[in-house]
């Protein structure tokens, strides 16, 4: 654990994280949003785990975003919202995130959920 309440799967880690996620900490909403939606923690919520990786990108929390815009775009997902996704791996590519740079290039390269659009795609290839 730290000092800021983020949680390490550990014996009463769930408790920790939940005081983190109180105080919207965007790490231990990150951290606690993950463990609800791996099914780490006493229980499987994959809506309540979604919406504390959306809370934590919302603080502009990188690996949340991430988290989030892949959590978004699988197909497996009941939250299955492929246009949210996009903008998240938008965001994040924009904040520095080389892998969703390179997601999002991918995304204009393949057309998959958009229209292909190749010039799109190599301009976001060369900055992952």
């Amino acid at each position: 654990m730290t000092d800021k309440g983020v949680m390490l799967y550990q014996n009463d880690g769930y408790s920790v994280a939940k005081i983190g996620v109180d105080s919207n900490n965007p790490d231990a909403l990150l951290c606690l949003g993950r463990c609800l939606i791996l099914n780490i923690c006493k229980d499987e919520d994959h809506e309540r785990g979604a919406e504390y990786l959306k809370q934590a990108a919302n603080n502009d929390h990188l690996g949340a975003m991430l988290w989030y815009a892949s959590i978004l775009e699988s197909e497996k997902s009941a939250l299955l919202d492929t246009t949210e996704s996009i903008k998240w791996y938008k965001k994040a590519a924009e904040k520095g995130c080389f892998f969703s740079q390179y997601r999002y290039a991918n995304i204009f390269f393949t057309g998959e959920f958009v229209t292909k659009n190749i010039e799109e795609a190599i301009k976001r290839f060369a900055k992952s």
